[in-house]
């Protein structure tokens, strides 16, 4: 090799050296992990109170800068709202809406706003009655047992079931329960339990029902509850959102607590009914008492009512909602069975 070629390779060595070291030096790339990781709640879980905190990985980078977080949550993955900005924390707490889907996910922004995204995670909130009802309330004066007490259209109605205990006509034992099939006016608390009076009310036979209200009020008719199903249903308490004027799919205005069994689930407390007590009109999954053997059934996963209509000598009018349905649903039963009473107002 040439003295001159020699040099020249000398400089182009040191040439590539020096560019290497000036580009190096000139960088300003700020290098982090690919995107942010999300903790809690977890992925697709259920049962998170609406009040509640969500948790993020720290997105540290490699060269400790301050790092940003923007929390985007909503009930469309599409269409998420920015609810927390530029916060350092890695954590937010929201106040949602109970029985409610949520999709979440933060962004994290390094200094020098690069933006990083995390996935996209999903939640359901638990099933919390509304507390923003206004309610009024009316004490028995045979008793002194007080109600709340909801107008809904032009009726107004009791929001809790009777639970006026008739005297001398409770009865406890199944075989006097079966035989009292002509007269129809025994009353009784679930299980024989004045505890689950306390929640329940009481369990009427057909004849009893149509007594018991106070005066004032009285056991309504299958067209007053026919009346109360068309104002829920064209006045936007439908479960799915949509208007129907048959007045079906309105039992997530209608139910209230979370005492309702989830149906794919006996004994557990689920969301299928999507509650949510819009109308106020809080109704309890009292159960019933059958009348052939006397045995008691369903609490917690049927709310069963006395209408003041009768079908003949035997069978009367009745309204049901079950935990695992959409809806209010008419039916008629044997007299000497026990459902629950909700008076309304003359």
């Amino acid at each position: 090799m040439s003295r001159i070629n020699h040099v020249v390779l000398s400089i182009c060595v040191i040439s590539f050296s020096l560019l290497g070291s000036c580009t190096k030096e000139s960088s300003n790339n700020n290098e982090a992990p690919s995107s942010p990781i999300l903790t809690y709640p977890e992925y697709n879980a259920t049962e998170i109170v609406p009040d509640t905190i969500l948790y993020w990985e720290d997105f540290a980078d490699t060269e400790n800068k301050t790092i940003h977080y923007d929390l985007y949550i909503g009930t469309d993955p599409s269409a998420m709202i920015l609810v927390d900005s530029a916060t350092t924390a890695t954590s937010s707490t929201v106040s949602l809406e109970s029985n409610t889907t949520y999709y979440w996910k933060i962004i994290a922004k390094d200094y020098q706003q690069n933006a990083y995204n995390s996935d996209i995670w999903t939640f359901t909130t638990l099933c919390y009655p509304s507390d923003t009802i206004t309610y009024g309330s009316f004490t028995d004066n045979r008793d002194n047992k007080t109600y709340k007490t909801i107008t809904i259209g032009n009726q107004i109605w009791m929001a809790e079931n009777l639970a006026y205990e008739i005297p001398d006509k409770e009865i406890t034992i199944d075989s006097l329960w079966t035989k009292n099939n002509v007269l129809n006016d025994g009353w009784c608390f679930y299980d024989n339990s004045s505890t689950n009076g306390e929640t329940y009310g009481i369990l009427y036979q057909w004849a009893a029902a149509v007594e018991a209200c106070p005066d004032g009020w009285h056991l309504p008719t299958t067209s007053e509850w026919e009346e109360l199903i068309d104002f829920l249903a064209n006045n936007g308490y439908n479960y799915d959102g949509t208007l129907v004027g048959d007045g079906s799919k309105i039992a997530k205005s209608m139910a209230a607590t979370i005492l309702w069994h989830n149906s794919s689930t006996v004994g557990a407390v689920g969301c299928n009914l999507r509650l949510n007590n819009s109308s106020g009109f809080s109704a309890l999954p009292g159960g019933q008492r059958e009348g052939w053997d006397g045995s008691f059934y369903v609490i917690n996963g049927y709310g069963l009512w006395w209408t003041a209509t009768e079908v003949d000598n035997k069978y009367a009018d009745a309204f049901q909602i079950h935990s695992g349905s959409k809806q209010l649903e008419y039916t008629y039963y044997l007299k000497f069975y026990g459902y629950s009473v909700r008076c309304i107002k003359d």
